[in-house]
């Protein structure tokens, strides 16, 4: 195999690896939303009153810069992932052909470089929002 059809394999894991991921929350939050709504329906044809604390989720809201936030560490640390498996497979590529791919080390190289100033950015922007 080629080393273009290994980038892109490690592209499309970290793809699925973040989709799936990002399913599996939503499918949760669907699932307690259904039971709440059910809650609320069956108390409502029974004529009982609903108390309110048991729609609250207990948690504060979160401000669109804490939302900003989890993007950036999620992006930056699927970015860093797949940074670290790209390199990886540039090295066992360029130990099978003897010498360093030069388009791939650059490559990983600079994602690295991308996936690290975004996390540094999660950082320091979440220490900011803390003062």
């Amino acid at each position: 195999m080629s080393i273009h059809l290994y980038n892109l394999l490690t592209f499309l894991l970290v793809i699925l690896f973040i989709l799936g991921f990002v399913t599996i929350v939503m499918w949760f939050k669907k699932i307690e939303g259904e039971r709440k709504t059910n809650l609320l329906l069956s108390a409502l044809e029974k004529g009982q009153t609903i108390d309110p604390e048991l729609f609250h989720s207990g948690k504060p809201s979160k401000s669109v810069n804490q939302y900003i936030l989890l993007a950036l560490l999620i992006i930056g640390t699927g970015v860093s992932i797949f940074a670290a498996i790209a390199s990886i497979i540039v090295i066992i590529a360029s130990a099978s052909q003897g010498s360093l791919v030069d388009n791939g080390a650059v490559f990983c190289s600079v994602l690295i470089a991308i996936g690290v100033s975004i996390l540094l950015g999660y950082f320091k922007g979440k220490k900011m929002l803390q003062d």
